[in-house]
């Protein structure tokens, strides 16, 4: 799966063409631009933040500039290495769905993974990024947050945003995948619950993908498609349960003779 660029498009007064900006948030904290005239290749650049500095809070930042300036926003749209870009409507579009489940299974799969990561952070600390994990009882459901990977505010699998409650204490869901730590959160959450309550999809016109791993741990070919640092991607599916964490092997000064062993 892609992150996508936010792209504004400006039709030059001067009979110059149309000009083309896009933007986006990068894993490492950075915003990533690419700019030039509409239909050629876009050229790149990658700005580096000063250290506390909110990526998300800076690209509104100059998003509003550009508009200022006399840009329009597009849409979302992928730009390749080569700086090619096909506009959102003519890409996949990627979807998550949660069956019909008892809202206590649901409630408490949602608090194992919050738990999970806040768990994490306390013991070791991601890392990479950071992510923080909230359980909001009134929404009945998970803020889950990571600055640049995920909306302003946190991703959330709460009530009115994903999560519909039914009657007869029955809860279902879904919504869009715009980021890929989503996915790969929805395969820790699918880890805790039935097998195929969690489901995920890419579609355009009439074909549909599944984004779903189809084994156990992490194929290559997925971990590949989230288009995420491989160790950022191994540190949250440790944190998560997805793949086991590492067993710390004591030296042998560290370790004493037991006397029994039990199982």
């Amino acid at each position: 799966m892609t992150d996508l660029y936010d792209l504004y498009r400006n039709d030059s007064p001067a009979g110059q063409g149309t000009k083309d900006w896009a933007v986006k948030v990068t894993a490492a904290n950075e915003l990533t631009v690419m700019f030039g005239k509409t239909g050629s290749k876009l050229r790149t650049r990658v700005l580096k933040l000063n250290p506390g500095t909110d990526a998300r809070s800076e690209l509104i930042q100059r998003s509003s500039q550009k508009l200022s300036e006399g840009y329009s926003l597009i849409g979302k749209a992928r730009i390749d290495d080569k700086g090619n870009v096909t506009l959102a409507q003519d890409i996949e579009q990627a979807t998550w769905s949660l069956s019909e489940l008892d809202e206590v299974e649901v409630e408490t799969a949602l608090k194992s993974l919050v738990d999970d990561i806040v768990e994490y952070s306390f013991d070791t600390g991601f890392n990479m990024l950071p992510i923080s994990a909230e359980y909001d009882a009134n929404l009945k459901g998970a803020i889950i947050s990571c600055d640049g990977l995920l909306p302003t505010g946190g991703w959330q699998i709460a009530r009115d945003a994903g999560l519909s409650f039914l009657s007869g204490g029955k809860v279902m869901g879904g919504g869009k995948i715009d980021y890929s730590l989503q996915l790969l959160l929805l395969v820790g959450l699918s880890k805790k619950l039935p097998d195929g309550s969690v489901t995920a999809v890419a579609s355009k016109g009439q074909t549909d993908r599944d984004l779903m791993p189809s084994k156990r741990g992490l194929p290559a070919d997925f971990v590949e498609g989230l288009e995420l640092p491989r160790s950022y991607v191994r540190e949250v599916a440790q944190a998560i349960g997805i793949i086991a964490k590492p067993v710390q092997i004591l030296s042998q000064e560290a370790v004493s003779t037991p006397t029994a062993i039990c199982f």
